[in-house]
């Protein structure tokens, strides 16, 4: 199962307000929005407090003249079809089209539990002149404004009506994977392989074409996965490509585990580097993934300060390599979940600091260290001047610890504490300080 239930599609032709709506009803930014037609193209997940799941999806058109329309329809309709509920958003500046009659009339054929509201009726006249256009059509219609909130509770009640015998799947405790890349690396195509189901939009010859964060239920697999725009070169200045950016970012900070799409050709880029030390920072465990394994060519070699990170050959398109991607999240989800018995952080730290000078200004020493966390692993470490530690010093006792512990793609953390900070039990200082010389 891909998408989670109660699951509500807010369909309906382009410019419509169906993003901003989405936003509104789940109380956050999730959705990009635009004054200008086509921005979304993906069926964007949210969740609304209210207890169910929202899919805001890309503008529908009668009669699509290019391949990226014709799999924004095709991924509009797979939404209908997986929905509960199906909330139609009409345009209220302007009268109903063919285009909407039409949808309308297919969505009433579907049987399926339906809501059908006029946007932008932003005050009591625009709702009047709204009401005016649309009063032929079947059904109740209700009038509201996304933008300013009117009438949008009488939206939130009409859909708990439609949605209150539906049964609740899809715990939102699964860990969130994201597939991290440049632009045009092949993320959707790997997303849409390893769920065996096409969510993402893919438009051949038309660019990278992701722009929102696209989420999935890989309920066999006991995760929620995530597919990313990506994050270019350069810092983009037009407002669409900026926004995809915030969205890569704001992923980056909530998952889990990260994929990191590279292409073996180019090698670790700039830009692939940042994405790692972003994931390695948020406390996420990391897999290098090395695409494009169809076309041959040089495995990617990561280099020596991301040597602990696991690397794998794939291919989305022909899904080579990817049935091993399961399996090695699974592993790597546990070894972020390390527990690390006392003996070995105690042994593998005093190797690691040996390293440390001994002599002059920066001289140091540590007495003792203990794990106080996990996801991802964070050790205490008591020094004698924790205020000279430098950050390079702690790279040694990183090396130390990841020669003792499997920790193959797992970020370390250590908080540096003073030896004052430190009361051990009485008569056991002296054992504890011998053990570390």
């Amino acid at each position: 199962m891909t998408r989670p239930r109660p699951l509500v599609a807010l369909v309906g032709a382009p410019n419509g307000g169906k993003s901003t709506l989405a936003n509104r009803l789940s109380g956050n930014r999730r959705s990009i929005t635009a004054p200008v037609s086509g921005v979304t193209r993906d069926a964007v997940l949210h969740w609304v407090s209210e207890g169910y799941w929202l899919l805001d999806t890309g503008g529908q058109s009668h009669a699509p003249s290019t391949e990226m329309e014709r799999e924004v329809n095709a991924s509009a309709q797979r939404a209908e079809a997986q929905a509960d509920c199906i909330v139609m958003v009409l345009d209220g500046k302007r009268p109903p089209s063919s285009d909407d009659l039409d949808l309308l009339t297919r969505l009433r054929a579907s049987n399926k539990p339906l809501v059908v509201v006029l946007n932008k009726a932003d005050t009591r006249g625009a709702e009047a002149e709204a009401l005016a256009w649309a009063g032929h059509l079947p059904g109740e219609i209700l009038p509201l404004s996304a933008e300013s909130t009117r009438g949008v509770s009488r939206l939130r009640s009409a859909i708990q009506r439609e949605i209150r015998d539906v049964a609740s799947v899809g715990p939102e405790d699964l860990p969130l994977v994201g597939i991290f890349g440049r632009p045009g690396m092949g993320k959707s195509t790997l997303f849409n392989r390893l769920l065996g189901e096409t969510l993402s939009v893919v438009a051949v010859g038309e660019g990278p074409t992701t722009r929102d964060v696209v989420e999935a239920f890989w309920i066999e697999e006991g995760f929620r996965l995530l597919d990313t725009g990506g994050l270019p070169k350069k810092r983009p200045k037009e407002d669409m490509a900026w926004y995809a950016r915030r969205r890569t970012l704001g992923a980056i900070g909530a998952v889990a585990l990260g994929m990191v799409l590279v292409d073996p050709s180019e090698g670790l880029t700039k830009g692939d580097r940042a994405v790692i030390g972003l994931l390695e920072e948020a406390g996420a465990g990391v897999m290098l993934l090395s695409g494009k394994s169809d076309l041959g060519g040089d495995r990617v070699k990561p280099p020596k300060f991301f040597d602990h990170l696991p690397v794998f050959e794939v291919s989305g398109l022909t899904g080579e390599g990817v049935e091993a991607l399961a399996p090695a999240l699974k592993a790597l989800k546990e070894r972020r979940a390390t527990l690390i018995p006392t003996h070995d952080l105690t042994e593998a730290l005093r190797e690691g600091a040996e390293a440390w000078p001994q002599t002059g200004r920066y001289a140091n020493r540590l007495f003792y260290a203990t794990q106080v966390g996990i996801d991802p692993p964070t050790i205490q470490a008591f020094l004698a001047h924790p205020e000279r530690a430098r950050k390079g010093e702690l790279r040694p006792l990183e090396n130390a610890v990841r020669r003792a512990v499997p920790l193959e793609g797992v970020p370390m953390r250590f908080v540096l504490k003073s030896r004052r900070s430190y009361q051990p039990k009485k008569g056991s200082r002296k054992k504890e300080e011998s053990e570390l010389r």
